[in-house]
């Protein structure tokens, strides 16, 4: 079952928050991501990508939204290209936030994932 537009994973630890959402942009499926990524719900994020990726086979993740990610959310991310990438699904990134981006160019995930231009 395709996710519909509504929040799909919004958790809270005290502090942090992390909520995901379903869009459709020139025909892909869009995971739109905002909030804290971390320990706490890196696994959940990974788990709503795989979900999307079972139906949509061509799925952008949009990390515009994110305000930070730690180590296990870019773990999440670089997993999800992993299992994906070599069965053909077309997964890729948007990394909206300069911070996000910063991120993922200091550790080489730049180099390994699929980021679109904004």
């Amino acid at each position: 079952m395709v996710l519909d537009r509504r929040a799909v994973v919004e958790l809270t630890d005290g502090h942090r928050t992390m909520s995901v959402g379903v869009d459709e942009r020139a025909g892909r499926q869009v995971l739109c991501v905002s909030g804290e990524i971390d320990v706490a719900n890196s696994e959940a994020l990974l788990d709503a990508i795989c979900t999307q990726v079972q139906e949509a086979r061509a799925v952008t993740v949009d990390l515009g939204s994110v305000t930070f990610i730690d180590s296990s959310g870019l773990s999440a991310l670089s997993e999800a290209h992993r299992r994906y990438r070599a069965d053909g699904v077309e997964l890729s990134f948007i990394a909206g936030n300069p911070k996000v981006r910063k991120l993922l160019d200091i550790t080489g995930l730049d180099r390994v994932l699929y980021l679109e231009d904004v």
